[in-house]
């Protein structure tokens, strides 16, 4: 909105925006943001500049959990953008006995309450997370974002620690995830059930899988 409190369109923005980017230089940090800013400027795109950003620290590899009860760990602070409303909606229907664990090392928007069975760990330092995710047995990782990344430090800090890393098909995330030798590309639709898709994409799941 403008101060005066009329909307602004799309095309408005884009083109008011247009007007600055031809003049400065174009930096994206991950292969879908470039596409994302040469859909809506064609003409700028060979001036786009891919340079992505390096980790500050890389968590220690872990060792897989060769069998026993999978844990899926959410890692993040976790927002509506961010999938709050899908790490919901899992801790609810992984709260039975005998479904998968499930931890958030990070914090939720407090808007979405989780049931008493998942853990939130809160907040932690990156060098951290590998002793933190060894504490809680975590076997498996999601990166719930449910909208595009332009480089999403999590998800290459939870493909670093080598177990399986869930994100879904868009963004930087979607991205990583299917470059990486220990990535999960979950299929995306924003009307989608997708605590289901994440479930399904779950090894030896033994459970209801009805809402």
């Amino acid at each position: 909105r403008r101060p005066d409190g009329t909307r602004v369109g799309l095309a408005t923005w884009q083109a008011a925006w247009k007007a600055f980017a031809e003049r400065a230089e174009l930096v994206v940090f991950s292969r879908d943001s470039a596409r994302i800013v040469a859909a809506v400027w064609p003409d700028l795109a060979p001036r786009l500049s891919l340079r992505p950003h390096r980790l500050r620290h890389t968590p220690p590899p872990l060792r897989p959990v060769p069998a026993g009860r999978p844990v899926l760990g959410v890692l993040g602070n976790i927002g509506l953008q961010k999938g709050a409303g899908v790490v919901q909606t899992l801790g609810r229907r992984l709260a039975a006995p005998g479904t998968p664990g499930m931890v958030l090392i990070g914090n939720i928007d407090p808007a979405f309450a989780l049931p008493p069975q998942v853990e939130v760990h809160g907040s932690y330092r990156v060098e951290d997370m590998s002793r933190i995710a060894r504490q809680h047995g975590v076997t498996h990782w999601l990166i719930p974002s449910v909208w595009p990344e332009t480089f999403c430090y999590t998800v290459h800090e939870a493909l670093a620690t080598g177990l399986p890393v869930m994100a879904f098909d868009l963004g930087a995330q979607g991205d990583a995830v299917r470059a990486a030798g220990n990535g999960i590309v979950l299929p995306f639709h924003p009307d989608a059930d997708l605590a289901a898709r994440v479930i399904d994409a779950l090894p030896l799941l033994a459970m209801d899988k009805a809402s």
